[in-house]
C-alpha cells in the first residue's frame, strides 16, 4: 500500500501522436490501478474514520473515489476507442467494486456520493454500448453488476437513522448543555439572547420524531420496491410548516437537506434498471441485427422482467425513434433519460463506414422543405423542463444533426470523407455553435488542411465572424493560415490597415493583396528590395506560400529572378521552403531555379529527373541527416516508388539505419512499396537484430 503517488513526474516525449499522448496520459496511472485492481480481489472494504467525532468527521475518501470513477471512464473510453473491450471491461469492473465499497459510510454524504459513482458508471456503460464493441459474453456481466440488492434501501435507512443520533443528541443537545459549537450561536456567549432550553428540547424531539417517520418511509419502499414521494413531500412540507410556527430552530434548519435524498437513491435505482433494459435491448440487436419492435421480445431471453420505475410504480417504457435511436426516460429528470444514438456516435467517432451501413438500413438524412427552416428552430426552443433532443421533436434529421453539432464533432475526429459526406448529405455547412463559431473556425482552430480546404470550397464563408469578433484566420496557423488567406480570409484588425501600418514586404508576408496594392497606387515598385537581404515582395510572399500574392505579383509584371543577398532566385526560395504550389506557379511562369538541386530537396520536391541527373553524378546515395536518415529512408517515407527503384538501382543501401534502428522497410506503409523493398531483400530494423 502507498499512501501517495506520483503522477506527471515528466512531461510527455515530444512527437507523439495523438493516440500514443492519451496512452502515455494513462500510463501514468498504471500503478494506482493496479493497486485498485489487487485491493478489489478482497471480499469487504474498509476505511479508517473517526465517527466518534460527530459532525466535524473528515471523509476525505469520498472525493478520491470519485475521481478514481471518473478516471476509469476515461480510461474505459480510451481503451474502447482503440479496440480494446477486455480492457474496458476490467475499468468498468473496478467502478463497480469501488461502487459497492463506496455505500459503507455511515453519512448520508457518504450515500450521495455512491449515487454520483453509480451515476458515472451507467454513463460509462451507456457510452461503451455506443461503440458496439461488447459481446453479449461482456453485456450479460453487465446485467449482473447492475442487478441492485433487493434490501438496497437499507443503507439509506441506516444513514438517516446515524444522522438522527449524530445531529440530535450529537449536536442539538451538545448546544443546549451549552458546548460552544463553531457557526451556531453559543448559549455560553450569548446569555442574553437564551431561548428557553424547554423550547430546544422540544427542537429536538421534533427533529428526531420527523426523521423516525423518515425512516419508516424508506423501510416500507424497501419492502414493497416503490417510493411514495408524495408522502416524503408532505412530511417535509410539514415539517417546515410547524418548525415555522413552532419557532424549531434546529428542525427548520437542518430537515430540509434530507428531503431528497430518497429520491435520489430512487433515481439511482431507476438509472441501474434503466441501463439493465438498455443493455438487453443491445443483446437483442447484437442476436437479431435490429432493435425490438417492443420490449416484451426481451423478456426471459434478455432479462427476466421489464423493470419497475421505483419512483412511479409503472413498468420503465421507452420511445423509439426509426431503426436505430431509442432513449428510455427518467420520471425523475429528463437529464437523466438513457439515449441510444449510434448514428451521432458514428459521427463523433469518425465511423463512416457503420454510418453507411445504417444508411442502408434505413437510416436516411432527411433536410427541411424550403421555407420551415425557422418553423423548426422555433420547435427546439422547449423549455427548461423538457428533453431538447430534437430528434425526438419531429425534426428533419439535418437540423436534428446541426442541433447537436453532428459536423462540429465529424471536424473533432478529423475524419475528413465523414465530414464531407454530411454536407453532401444536406448538413448545414453554415451553422453556428453556442459561440458563433461555424465549422470553418473549428477545422481552421484543429489546423486541419483538408477539412479547411474542403469547407470553403464548399461554399464556408471564410469571413465569417464568431462571438469574439474573430474570423477563421485568426485561429489557424502555417498551412492553414496561407491557404484562407489566398481564399480572401481576413482578420477583423486588418480590415482598416494603410500603407502606414504596413510595408510591401509585410505585406507580402500575410497575403494582404490590399495593402499591397495601396503600395503601388503610391509609387512603391513592385521589384523593391528589402536593405538587409535584398528581398523583393515576391520573394517573402513565396517564402510563406501566399500563392494568391505570387499570382497578384506575376500577373503585374514582376521581375521573376532578381538575387537575394544570398544569391537566391524566387523560385530557389521557393525550394528552400518546400512551397510546392509556389515551385509549379513560379516555374509555369519561367522563373528560373539555382544551378545545382541537392539531392534531398529534389527527393521531397519529387523531382525523379532531378534524382537520376545525382545518380549519373555520382552523388554518395548513403550520405545521412542529422538524424541518420539516408536518402531512401526520405523517398520511402514519401511513398514515392518511382524515385525509390532509382535510388536501389543506384545501389542506395536497402538496410540502412537510422538513428534510432529503423530501416527503410520500417518506413513503409503501402503494400507495393513493402513489395518492392522485400523484393531488394529488405529488412526491418527488429529482423536485422536476429
Amino acid at each position: 500500500q502507498k499512501s501517495e503517488y506520483q503522477f506527471f513526474a515528466n512531461e510527455p516525449p515530444s512527437g507523439l501522436g495523438d493516440d500514443a499522448l492519451i496512452q502515455h496520459y494513462f500510463t501514468q496511472f498504471d500503478e494506482l490501478l493496479r493497486d485498485l485492481r489487487e485491493a478489489a480481489k478482497r471480499p469487504g472494504h474498509y476505511f479508517p474514520t473517526a465517527y466518534e467525532l460527530g459532525p466535524e468527521t473528515n471523509l476525505p475518501h469520498l472525493a478520491k473515489l470519485k475521481k478514481i470513477v471518473q478516471l476509469l471512464q476515461y480510461s474505459a473510453s480510451a481503451k474502447l476507442d482503440r479496440g480494446d473491450a477486455a480492457g474496458a471491461m476490467e475499468d468498468i469492473r473496478l467502478q463497480f467494486r469501488v461502487f459497492r465499497a463506496s455505500s459503507s459510510g455511515l453519512y448520508t454524504i457518504s450515500q450521495l456520493v455512491h449515487v454520483a459513482i453509480g451515476a458515472i458508471t451507467v454513463e460509462t456503460i451507456n457510452k461503451s454500448l455506443h461503440t458496439g464493441m461488447l459481446d453479449d459474453a461482456h453485456l450479460q456481466e453487465l446485467d449482473r453488476l447492475l442487478t441492485l440488492d433487493r434490501e438496497y434501501l437499507g443503507q439509506m435507512e441506516r444513514s438517516i437513522q446515524a444522522e438522527r443520533i449524530t445531529m440530535g443528541p450529537g449536536l442539538i443537545e451538545k448546544f443546549i448543555n451549552g458546548a460552544d459549537l463553531d457557526g451556531l450561536l453559543s448559549r455560553r456567549n450569548t446569555p442574553n439572547n437564551l431561548i428557553p432550553k424547554g423550547w430546544h428540547y422540544q427542537d429536538l424531539i421534533y427533529f428526531d420524531s420527523t426523521l423516525k417517520e423518515y425512516v419508516s418511509l424508506i423501510r416500507e419502499a424497501k419492502n414493497f420496491g416503490r417510493i411514495q414521494q408524495s408522502s416524503v413531500e408532505a412530511l417535509f412540507m410539514k415539517a417546515k410548516v410547524e418548525s415555522t410556527r413552532e419557532r424549531h430552530v434546529f428542525s427548520r434548519t437542518l430537515l430540509g437537506a434530507f428531503e431528497r435524498h430518497l429520491a435520489r437513491a430512487g433515481g439511482l435505482m431507476n438509472r441501474f434498471a434503466t441501463a439493465r433494459l438498455g443493455v438487453a435491448i443491445e443483446r437483442h440487436r447484437l442476436a437479431k441485427g435490429s432493435l425490438p419492435d417492443n420490449l416484451d421480445e426481451l423478456v426471459s431471453t434478455y432479462i427476466d422482467a421489464i423493470p419497475v420505475d421505483v419512483l412511479s410504480g409503472g413498468p420503465i417504457a421507452w420511445e423509439r425513434k426509426g431503426s436505430h435511436r431509442y432513449r428510455i426516460p427518467d420520471s425523475s429528470s429528463w437529464r437523466n433519460t438513457w439515449k441510444f444514438d449510434p448514428i451521432l456516435a458514428s459521427i463523433q467517432m469518425g465511423d463512416l463506414d457503420r454510418l453507411k451501413k445504417m444508411s442502408d438500413k434505413g437510416w436516411v438524412l432527411t433536410t427541411p422543405k424550403p421555407g420551415e427552416e425557422s418553423r423548426h428552430e422555433a420547435a427546439l426552443n422547449v423549455g427548461r423542463n423538457r428533453d431538447p433532443d430534437p430528434n425526438y421533436l419531429g425534426m428533419p434529421e439535418s437540423v436534428a444533426l446541426a442541433k447537436q453539432g453532428a459536423l462540429k464533432q465529424a471536424i473533432q475526429s478529423g475524419n475528413h470523407k465523414m465530414v464531407l459526406w454530411l454536407i453532401r448529405n444536406g448538413v448545414n455547412i453554415k451553422q453556428k455553435d453556442q459561440q458563433g463559431a461555424t465549422l470553418l473556425h473549428n477545422a481552421a482552430r484543429g489546423n486541419n488542411y483538408k477539412l479547411v480546404k474542403s469547407l470553403v470550397r464548399k461554399g464556408a464563408e471564410v469571413g465569417a465572424v464568431d462571438r469574439y469578433g474573430k474570423t477563421a484566420i485568426e485561429y489557424a496557423q502555417d498551412r492553414v493560415a496561407r491557404f484562407l488567406r489566398d481564399s480572401g480570409g481576413i482578420k477583423e484588425s486588418e480590415r482598416k490597415l494603410t500603407t502606414r501600418d504596413l510595408t510591401m514586404w509585410g505585406a507580402s508576408e500575410i497575403g494582404l493583396i490590399q495593402i499591397v496594392r495601396k503600395h503601388i497606387k503610391e509609387g512603391v515598385s513592385i521589384d523593391s528590395h528589402r536593405p538587409h537581404d535584398k528581398y523583393t515582395p515576391l520573394m517573402v510572399a513565396a517564402q510563406f506560400g501566399n500563392l494568391n500574392t505570387v499570382r497578384f505579383f506575376l500577373g503585374n509584371k514582376v521581375e521573376l529572378n532578381r538575387v537575394s543577398l544570398d544569391n537566391e532566385t524566387a523560385l530557389d526560395i521557393s525550394y528552400r521552403f518546400n512551397q510546392q504550389e509556389i515551385v509549379n506557379e513560379l516555374t509555369k511562369n519561367g522563373a528560373l531555379r539555382f544551378p545545382e538541386l541537392n539531392l534531398r530537396s529534389a527527393i521531397t520536391i519529387r523531382s525523379l529527373s532531378h534524382v537520376i541527373e545525382h545518380i549519373k553524378n555520382g552523388t554518395d546515395l548513403n550520405e545521412r541527416s542529422a538524424l541518420g536518415e539516408t536518402y531512401l529512408h526520405k523517398a520511402v517515407s514519401l511513398g514515392n516508388i518511382p524515385i525509390v527503384e532509382a535510388l536501389l538501382e543506384g545501389g542506395a543501401d536497402i538496410n540502412a539505419i537510422e538513428i534510432d534502428g529503423y530501416t527503410a522497410l520500417d518506413f513503409a506503409e503501402e503494400q507495393k512499396l513493402i513489395d518492392l523493398l522485400r523484393k531488394h531483400e529488405g529488412k526491418t530494423g527488429e529482423e536485422l537484430k536476429e
